[in-house]
């Protein structure tokens, strides 16, 4: 007999820690708002594994009704969050900051107001999500209760499969544990739902042959993998882009790469075969060891703008002997190059770095981070939450037994205290995403333990330095005023040409111009400056001299170091001028333009290490008497000094001994 079911998705709790970039629920810095805290908590947004349901239940002849009572886009901006609690974080409870928990979707008075309007239902399905939601599925089965007294109540998903006693206790009739067997044939069916989400997921994998000890996916479906046929995944795809216009999809699987060439490569075969124009995305990952050249081409020709790998721990012995994970770091360096090589851009590479776990101490938490920067991309810091029944969690779960399960959510750093802080972990939320350390290093506050320990790897690592500057003078030159580069270099000839820029970082313009800021959004202006950058290396190889470039006639030539004696030692900076100062014909005077003092509060975010380090061996700002003495070491006679603040201009000319 026909049955009247109701599918419910509760709404999410996500704590948002308060750090001074992010204002909640009015925030105006989107890139940290939009792209470091809610966008990673709002991703899994679609019940994927009730709509399922809700199709084998309708093929069943039953009628079926579905509240999603979540969040309903995957861009956080557009949600609207209603304020539930404040939460402490860290390990033992004593901290003086208190963290908002918001309800993003409807609030409870509003999931009343909309299940009182429901016929009874004969039946209730209430799906969950992450075991750190537990007090929200909690209420919501009470509500339900309270509203239908003599429906009955089934309770399924992760909470559910993983921690059945407490959703018993919390008033649910029956507790589903792990997948619905008669349900996964059928493909997910958006039309139950009373809106059309932006974006859709798919999975077509179930099971994982791992047992990484710090996931859940190997206890809820088992260790033997099940696969479902291609076409069936392709046709769901297909049919949301062809009915609904969704054009963005997501595999939300962990085992993606698992006998790939009899699904995924299939159904990335369709896709491209058939025109399709799709974004895709995988927002747990691929498996490193199993990426070969011919999935990451294809994964470039579908759709995918970027792709996660995992590192999780810098440390390979962490990695194999703590987390039982397979991959060791030279394969996952093998992996990124494939990546790279398929024609995906460093700045499209998130590569997972698990951050928050017990005992993890903090310079291997940021050896994972600066092992990103080294390659080049970005560092995805997973924060750590204790799943139950892991072995992680049943490792240390005497020291949390204090904590209810909504305490462990991620962004209370549960395990903060004895080897991290809490104000470690917020440090780590203000870099995160970061494709270089200067990126946002501003933001770090002057006393941080994390600003300390990551200044001490940039003087120490030249290349990183190199490559953070690099992209710091790109963006100058792309975005921002590209002006004080050029037109403000040093007297402007009555002719009104303009001085040339030697930069000897210019050698990768157009590498990272292509990578960090197309072409297309610069002006013709910029376009020209750009055009006047030069690195002393090209000079060299062409054979230009400075005196084909520029007319003597009452001109002087302006040598700039604004990046390039930033990130060189003292005795860098002497080859480097040395080297310029050969270019230069023996009657000619230049001008060598480099930082003031002042520079340090101006331009704050290019000195971090300077603000309580004048001792550092990277002399870019240092006194005029200093700079003249560097200067005279080349064998230049330095005249004329003048302040144009934040700059000193030298005048320079070779020594006539």
């Amino acid at each position: 007999m026909p049955k009247r079911f109701l599918l419910i998705r509760p709404p999410v709790e996500e704590v948002v820690p308060t750090i001074p970039e992010v204002t909640l629920p009015d925030s105006k810095n989107e890139s940290i708002f939009k792209w470091v805290v809610l966008q990673n908590l709002v991703d899994a947004s679609i019940p994927y594994g009730l709509l399922k349901i809700g199709a084998w239940l309708k093929d069943q002849g039953h009628q079926v009704k579905m509240l999603d009572f979540g969040p309903h886009s995957a861009d956080p901006t557009r949600e609207r969050l209603h304020l539930m609690e404040y939460r402490t974080p860290g390990l033992d409870g004593k901290s003086l900051k208190k963290y908002p928990v918001y309800l993003i979707g409807n609030s409870f008075e509003e999931c009343k107001a909309h299940l009182s309007k429901q016929e009874e239902p004969d039946e209730i399905y209430i799906t969950t999500s992450m075991t750190f939601h537990a007090k929200s599925v909690a209420i919501m089965i009470r509500l339900c209760k309270e509203t239908f007294p003599r429906s009955k109540v089934t309770v399924g998903g992760i909470l559910a499969s993983l921690c059945p006693e407490y959703v018993k206790e919390a008033g649910a009739d029956e507790v589903h544990i792990g997948i619905v067997p008669d349900a996964e044939p059928y493909p997910s069916d958006i039309s139950i739902m009373d809106y059309v989400p932006d974006y859709h997921m798919f999975k077509s994998t179930r099971g994982c042959p791992y047992s990484c000890s710090y996931c859940s996916v190997h206890i809820i479906e088992g260790r033997n993998m099940s696969f479902r046929d291609w076409k069936l995944t392709f046709n769901e795809i297909k049919h949301a882009y062809d009915t609904y216009g969704i054009t963005n999809f997501r595999a939300w699987e962990s085992n993606l790469l698992v006998n790939a060439s009899n699904h995924f490569e299939k159904v990335l075969d369709a896709i491209i075969e058939n025109g399709m124009k799709v974004t895709l995305e995988a927002p747990e990952g691929i498996a490193p060891q199993l990426l070969t050249p011919s999935i990451a081409r294809k994964m470039k020709l579908a759709g995918f703008t970027h792709v996660e790998v995992p590192l999780e721990s810098a440390s390979e012995e962490v990695n194999i002997k703590r987390y039982n994970r397979i991959v060791t770091t030279g394969v996952f360096e093998k992996s990124i190059q494939t990546l790279l090589d398929a024609g995906f851009l460093n700045r499209e590479l998130f590569i997972f770095c698990l951050t928050g776990l017990p005992d993890q101490s903090l310079d291997l938490l940021i050896a994972g981070m600066w092992k990103c920067w080294q390659l080049k991309v970005r560092p995805f810091f997973t924060f750590y939450t204790p799943i139950p029944r892991t072995r992680e969690y049943e490792n240390y779960k005497n020291r949390i037994a204090h904590k209810t399960l909504g305490e462990l959510h991620p962004y209370l750093w549960p395990f903060a205290g004895p080897t991290f802080s809490v104000e470690d972990m917020e440090d780590f939320l203000r870099v995160h995403f970061s494709m270089h350390p200067l990126a946002r290093f501003d933001s770090l506050p002057l006393d941080s333990e994390v600003r300390k320990r990551l200044l001490n790897l940039l003087l120490e690592d030249f290349e990183v330095r190199e490559y953070s500057y690099q992209i710091k003078l790109n963006h100058l030159l792309t975005i921002e005023d590209a002006d004080e580069l050029t037109l403000e270099h040093g007297p402007t000839g009555n002719d009104g040409s303009r001085n040339l820029i030697i930069h000897p970082l210019m050698r990768d313009f157009e590498r990272y111009q292509e990578d960090y800021a197309p072409i297309e959004q610069m002006t013709a202006e910029k376009s020209a400056n750009v055009a006047m950058v030069r690195s002393a290396e090209e000079l060299e190889q062409t054979g230009i001299e400075f005196t084909d470039r520029l007319p003597r006639t009452g001109r002087y030539l302006t040598i700039t170091d604004h990046w390039g004696l930033l990130i060189r030692t003292r005795k860098e900076c002497r080859d480097y001028l040395k080297r310029m100062m050969e270019l230069l014909d023996t009657e000619g005077t230049a001008i060598v333009r480099v930082w003031d003092r002042i520079a340090l509060q101006t331009h704050s975010s290019f000195f971090p290490w300077h603000a309580n380090d004048r001792n550092s061996d990277i002399p870019a700002v240092i006194s005029a008497a200093e700079w003249k003495a560097m200067l005279h070491e080349t064998g230049v006679e330095t005249k004329q000094t003048t302040s144009d603040p934040p700059y000193l201009d030298i005048e320079i000319k070779h020594c006539n001994n």
